[in-house]
């Protein structure tokens, strides 16, 4: 791995140091070594890893209100981090940040949460935990000034299990593919549940990656006050039945 290739990730956020990149081409190394005994990602050549794990993870900072955020070192919840995306590149990127990383996968957190333990003194925990179950835990409802997710699921769907992880004020971002027309509809079809949550969706930020590697998008929310309590409902109701 050249440096050149990892020197991408400074046109997201310029102030990486060479530090921080030399953390970033040893977890690429980790993921891969790991993924050959456990399915973490598809994606397996270096380049692709750099623009379509850790550009695309990092594309936050391309928001200014966000970007001042992780560099003041807020508290950062990572719903459904399978491998470790967007999270651990954001700790790695933003490591002042304090952020929880979530999964159902069990094996997965453990690579996520060992990666951690050995670059990170502080500020990072790994929960094991449904979606559905996060926001009705006093620990974490309510508690976190940005919740983001790569999760591929409905907005709506996303939106009942992340507002509720929000402080009043605090924003949720899902990270989502190209502007399309089914984009647009899914953003519509969220609105109901965006309102009821609390929140309010605040922009649409449309990101190209490098190397021509596709187009992204990322749906901002502001959470405008507090989520119900009856949110979020139990398994399986938010994804069979959206708001």
């Amino acid at each position: 791995m050249t440096s050149m290739e990892m020197n991408k990730l400074r046109e997201i956020v310029p102030s990486l140091t060479d530090e921080q990149l030399l953390k970033f081409t040893l977890f690429m190394e980790r993921l891969l070594e790991k993924n050959k005994v456990m399915n973490l990602t598809a994606i397996t050549d270096p380049d692709e890893i750099i623009v379509k794990h850790f550009y695309d993870s990092l594309s936050l900072a391309a928001v200014p209100k966000i970007e001042e955020m992780l560099q003041k070192g807020v508290r950062v919840f990572d719903l459904g981090t399978g491998a470790g995306f967007p999270g651990v590149p954001l700790k790695i990127a933003f490591p002042s940040i304090d952020i929880t990383l979530c999964d159902s996968v069990n094996k997965k957190l453990s690579f996520v949460g060992d990666f951690l333990k050995d670059n990170f003194d502080s500020g990072f925990s790994v929960l094991h935990s449904r979606a559905e179950d996060c926001g009705c835990d006093c620990e974490h409802r309510g508690k976190y000034d940005i919740v983001v997710s790569r999760a591929v699921a409905n907005l709506s769907t996303l939106l009942e299990y992340c507002l509720p992880l929000v402080k009043t004020g605090g924003y949720f971002v899902s990270y989502k593919g190209a502007q399309s027309p089914a984009l647009s509809d899914e953003i519509s079809g969220a609105k109901k549940a965006c309102t009821v949550l609390g929140g309010t969706m605040i922009d649409n930020v449309s990101l190209t990656l490098p190397l021509d590697m596709g187009e992204r998008s990322l749906i901002i929310f502001k959470k405008q006050k507090e989520t119900p309590s009856k949110y979020p409902r139990k398994a399986p109701l938010p994804k069979k039945d959206p708001l």
